[in-house]
């Protein structure tokens, strides 16, 4: 195997930090993701400052015309205040550069559903453009904060006169509510997305449920993803099942996926004796069998049709991964105090990012993958990474490379490029295309090197030739 190379070339390595002991395992986890995106402005590359300058421009145009234009029959009844014409007509920004930034297949959320969803009720798109002010405000040097304030309060205003009339719930409301809570989720305000996840909880069981709001299929998908990023943020259960489960079929049947290889067998033989937990190792494996069959076969085959994947194709790729997500969340908050049980969490954080990115392809500017990185970071800063490299040195890889995937235009990029790299020196890898070929076994998609990593990977192949040129890969420099 390439990948299991001489011990040697690790006992240099500095990964970045050391490891850390137990005690402090758990606020590595709850690091703030607020810090993580102040550290987004810190370390842009020169190509990502002259996309900010180009942006501030076009947003400063916009605005001279933006009140004359937006509503001028005064439709939307929220008024001009708080910048709001001028935040509406900047509302595709939380989607640029492009609607399909990281793979080809239809994204989630589309940003034509996201705007007609919210253009249809005033605490919506009051709730809508905190989303934008936020947006607008981390990506250029414009004063958004009173904006943004005078928009959540709208918003907060309007629901709790909603929820206090006693009249019945819209799917509307459920919607603003909804989209406070992933304006929670973003701004890393924990204890507020406990108290707005409370409130569409029992938003969403006074109409009977998820399966009322399939009406509104953007609200539906958007209540579902807050459900689950939620549970992965605070730890905890998902609030909702699956939408009425009796008519989703069961994904997939086993019989159907690839038969074992000598590589899944052995990794579950090593789960097993170095996890002592063959019942978790047998989970964590047949979802691997599973998610395997996402990224090779279902996600391949949609990223391939030109002329727009089918409406059945993509309810049942929706349909897949909602069941697969929920077992992923199971994985990731399995109860361990032990090291070597910490594998089952560092495949299922870096499984979820990796479908939060290239299947569900949610917009770069939401901050998901930030966060999903950020926890990838904390496990790997909890392990001795060599030990787990020569038990599972094709995850390893796998693992890292995700980290740093969603890690682009962070603090963190560097440490994982850095981390990449000596990974790979120590076992032989050389460039891009090696990667590739060493993770085709286990788990690769043509995605991973799509035009939005360009960067990462030419620091990548510079860092690593760097190194190796060296011969001083673990050495501060």
């Amino acid at each position: 195997m390439r990948l299991i190379r001489s011990r040697a070339r690790w006992r240099g390595l500095n990964l970045g930090r050391k490891r850390v002991s137990p005690v402090v395992q758990s606020q590595l986890l709850s690091r703030s993701q607020a810090e993580q995106y102040k550290s987004n402005n810190a370390s842009r590359s020169a190509a990502t400052e002259v996309a900010r300058h180009l942006l501030e421009r076009r947003t400063c145009l916009n605005s001279v015309t933006a009140s004359n234009t937006i509503d001028p029959f005064n439709t939307l009844q929220i008024g001009e205040a708080g910048k709001s014409h001028y935040l509406i007509s900047q509302f595709y920004s939380l989607f640029y550069p492009a609607d399909c930034a990281y793979s080809p297949i239809r994204p989630l959320l589309r940003k034509e559903e996201a705007l007609e969803s919210a253009l249809s009720d005033p605490a919506y798109l009051h709730a809508a453009l905190v989303h934008i002010g936020k947006t607008l405000r981390d990506q250029t040097t414009l004063e958004l904060s009173p904006s943004i304030t005078y928009h959540l309060c709208k918003a907060i205003t309007m629901i709790n006169k909603r929820i206090g009339s006693q009249k019945v719930v819209t799917i509307d409301t459920i919607g603003a509510v909804t989209s406070l809570t992933g304006f929670e989720l973003r701004n890393g305000s924990m204890a507020s997305v406990k108290i707005h996840l409370d409130g569409l909880e029992a938003l969403v069981k006074s109409v009977g449920g998820l399966q009322a709001l399939v009406r509104s299929p953007f609200i539906f998908k958007y209540s579902c993803w807050v459900d689950f990023f939620s549970a992965i943020v605070l730890g905890t259960k998902p609030r909702f099942g699956l939408a009425n489960p009796a008519l989703l079929p069961l994904h997939p049947d086993l019989n159907n996926l690839e038969p074992y290889n000598l590589l899944t067998a052995r990794y579950g033989a090593r789960l097993s004796n170095l996890t002592g937990l063959p019942r978790m190792s047998q989970e964590m494996i047949e979802i691997y069998r599973i998610f395997r069959h996402l990224v090779v076969e279902k996600e391949r085959a949609a990223g391939l049709q030109t002329m727009g994947i089918t409406e059945a194709d993509y309810q049942s790729l929706q349909s897949y991964c909602t069941q697969l997500i929920y077992r992923l969340i199971a994985l990731i908050q399995f109860d361990t105090q032990s090291q070597n049980s910490l594998v089952f969490r560092l495949f299922g954080n870096a499984a979820a990012a990796h479908i939060f990115m290239f299947t569900y392809n949610l917009p770069p500017r939401s901050d998901t993958h930030v966060l999903m990185s950020t926890r990838i970071r904390a496990t790997l800063e909890m392990i001795d990474v060599q030990v787990f490299q020569n038990a599972y040195p094709e995850m390893m890889l796998w693992v890292i490379m995700i980290g740093g995937l969603g890690s682009i235009g962070t603090e963190d990029q560097v440490w994982f490029i850095r981390l990449l790299a000596q990974f790979c020196y120590a076992t032989g890898i050389a460039g891009t295309d090696e990667i590739a070929l060493s993770l085709k076994e286990f788990v690769w998609s043509e995605f991973y090197q799509g035009p939005i990593f360009d960067e990462f990977w030419k620091e990548y192949v510079i860092l690593r030739e760097s190194l190796a040129a060296s011969g001083e890969i673990g050495q501060d420099r």
